[in-house]
């Protein structure tokens, strides 16, 4: 994926350093107001007690881990009580300025939130841990892209390790951003791998409420599955897809292209052309299946999780809302 975000990584600091905790310290009044200043902004309801900054001191921890070196420790505030749920808890991470001021640089939630050795302007990358399941967890990337951290990168994660990576790295200024959907098997024993990419537009050129910039559905395989794919044309595969709620099944006739391989690896690869609807469905999926011919190619876990994560992440890089609040 794409233009890089243009900054210098710092040497890798000893394993024993990004795995130390850090010292706990009391949580700064000025952290607790800004926190619930947010809160009531953001249009918590009464019950929620972020809203009151006496009971954001009463439901926080705080540690200190410097982030950047300069030997005044950042500070990472840690949600309890009633500022978790599902296993998963509130985080915060604020840096000092002087004159007792806070400036806060994220909030996530998750299990774990720890240094990265990568860097970025002079700042360590932080990873999050978020509980989905006794077997999944969803690990986000964050950067600092030179005021607060950015996310770039999303993982699912399961028992025996990486299964699925989204990146969204920070672009250099004017570039568009790309998101992309690492290679990764079909389904269980396939040899058929599938991957997805985006390229937006430059910045200041979309248009409010609509994808900008062209997604793309890659299709590759070696020896018998790569022969097994369909001819390239305008409709190679016909896409069915039924839908997690009481949504309409969606079918709709795919155009595939031609796609380059890896003169290493050989085979064949093909590049879907879906449409904003379809992508859309695909995100929203129970079950995706590709079918051309008599044969159906069933995208199976954990790659429709990936490509549903892929979607989310695009229209976040638009603008928009895949899942919108009632």
């Amino acid at each position: 994926m794409r233009s890089l975000v243009l900054a210098t990584l710092l040497a890798a600091a000893p394993l024993s350093l990004l795995a130390q905790p850090g010292r706990t310290v009391p949580v700064p009044r000025a952290v607790a107001e800004d926190i619930a200043a947010r809160a009531r902004a953001e249009g918590a309801d009464a019950q929620d007690e972020r809203r009151d900054a006496v009971q954001v001191l009463r439901f926080t921890e705080a540690r200190e881990r410097d982030l950047n070196g300069d030997g005044r420790p950042e500070l990472f505030v840690t949600g309890t009580g009633p500022l978790c749920g599902a296993n998963n808890c509130t985080f915060w991470v604020y840096g000092r300025e002087g004159g007792g001021r806070v400036r806060r640089l994220l909030e996530t939630g998750g299990v774990r939130l720890d240094p990265e050795r990568t860097a970025a302007r002079g700042f360590r990358d932080l990873r999050g841990v978020a509980h989905m399941s006794a077997a999944q967890s969803f690990h986000t990337v964050y950067r600092y892209d030179g005021r607060a951290y950015a996310e770039v990168a999303t993982e699912i994660h399961g028992r025996d390790g990486l299964l699925a990576r989204i990146a969204y790295p920070l672009a250099a200024p004017g570039q568009p951003r790309h998101v992309t959907l690492a290679a990764l098997p079909v389904g269980r024993g396939s040899a058929l791998r599938l991957s997805a990419a985006y390229t937006g537009c430059v910045p200041g050129r979309a248009t409010p409420g609509r994808l900008c910039g062209q997604l793309d559905l890659g299709l590759a395989g070696t020896g018998a599955a790569g022969r097994a794919l369909p001819a390239p044309g305008p409709g190679c595969f016909t896409l069915e897809v039924a839908p997690l709620d009481d949504s309409p099944r969606h079918s709709s006739r795919v155009a595939c292209e031609a796609a380059s391989v890896s003169r290493r690896t050989g085979g064949r690869a093909l590049a879907l052309r879906l449409t904003p609807e379809a992508w859309e469905a695909v995100a929203k999926a129970f079950e995706v299946r590709l079918v051309a011919g008599g044969n159906t190619l069933r995208i199976e876990d954990p790659a429709r999780q990936g490509l549903a994560v892929f979607v989310d992440r695009v229209y976040e890089l638009n603008g928009m809302e895949l899942y919108p609040q009632d």
